[in-house]
């Protein structure tokens, strides 16, 4: 899997700098939701 943040990047941050946050932490969020959802499959 490979996780790309940077394309429209810095368009964002023009238009919408208060986004910066969650475009930073959603790529993080995701990670832990599918190791809960692994994890989940295994129980």
């Amino acid at each position: 899997m490979d996780i790309n943040s940077k394309p429209g990047r810095k368009i964002i941050q023009a238009l919408q700098p208060e986004t910066m946050k969650d475009i930073h932490r959603a790529p993080f969020e995701y990670s832990q939701y599918l190791a809960e959802q692994l994890q989940k499959a295994g129980e």
